[in-house]
């Protein structure tokens, strides 16, 4: 009997979606995001799309990583990242903040090798303040790494969005 093998489709459907042009992916994209009521500049998306189409095997999913970009603060923060944000935590990321409120250049080597010196500043792995940084610059959706996600939100939006976490 004949039958559809789902992981097969959505491999090759991953395939595609890697090769496609960003404009043509933004032009599918933003109708779900719209429709979601996170309606996003294209001219941003297309930025966006490379940074996060490897991990979307389906229009929708590329939609669901992109909300995080699509978001207009200020917005609740979800369970997760609330609980996250004890009293250290918050002034390890307000020190952080103003350490990137210093930054020049605005590139992802430089902004990857911040994270990690302040990292080592602080004494603290990565994986004491990561979490909660991702949660407060994306509301808790899923987001790219890091370095890639402060590079997709832009140095004002980064700001701004730790701004209203903590202040």
């Amino acid at each position: 009997p004949a039958r559809l093998d789902w992981a097969k489709l959505n491999h090759l459907n991953q395939h595609y979606i890697q090769q496609a042009d960003p404009a043509r992916l933004a032009g599918l994209v933003s109708p779900i995001l719209a429709g979601n009521g996170h309606p996003a500049d294209e001219t941003k998306l297309i930025r966006l799309i490379p940074l996060v189409r490897e991990a979307a095997q389906t229009i929708p999913q590329l939609a669901d990583l992109l909300v995080f970009a699509a978001r207009s603060r200020p917005f609740p923060l979800d369970e997760n990242t609330q609980k996250r944000l004890d009293d250290d935590t918050r002034a390890r990321l307000d020190r952080l903040r103003h350490l990137l409120a210093q930054q020049a250049s605005w590139e992802m080597a430089t902004l990857d090798s911040v994270i990690r010196g302040f990292a080592e500043a602080e004494g603290v792995g990565i994986g004491k303040f990561g979490p909660a940084l991702r949660g407060v610059l994306s509301g808790g959706a899923a987001a790219p790494d890091l370095a890639s996600t402060l590079i997709a939100l832009g140095k004002d939006e980064t700001l701004a969005r730790l701004g209203d976490a903590l202040d």
